[in-house]
């Protein structure tokens, strides 16, 4: 049977440039950098990332307290997620 060629593949996708297009779309066209929908979605996206990092953070503390109860000293604790809002001016890419 032979494997289909799947185009969806984050490698793939990563390995085109769309990342990088949709920079250059973006910095090259500043009317769609500062449109009311890219700026939702950003605060959105900002919203929705705030909320993951704290509930990681709060699995995180209990992590290492557990931690710290069985081992003591010796424990290796993990640290919590620093949380950076993205905005619009960081997608902006120099024009080239």
């Amino acid at each position: 049977m032979s494997k289909k060629k799947s185009y969806m593949n984050i490698s793939n996708i990563l390995s085109e440039g769309i990342i990088e297009f949709l920079f250059k779309r973006f910095s090259l066209y500043p009317k769609i950098r500062n449109s009311p929908e890219i700026k939702k979605s950003i605060d959105d996206l900002n919203k929705s990332t705030e909320k993951f990092v704290k509930s990681a953070n709060a699995l995180i503390v209990k992590n290492n307290e557990k931690l710290k109860k069985k081992d003591g000293a010796k424990a290796k604790l993990t640290k919590p997620i620093k949380f950076k809002k993205v905005t619009v001016k960081d997608i902006t890419v120099s024009k080239g």
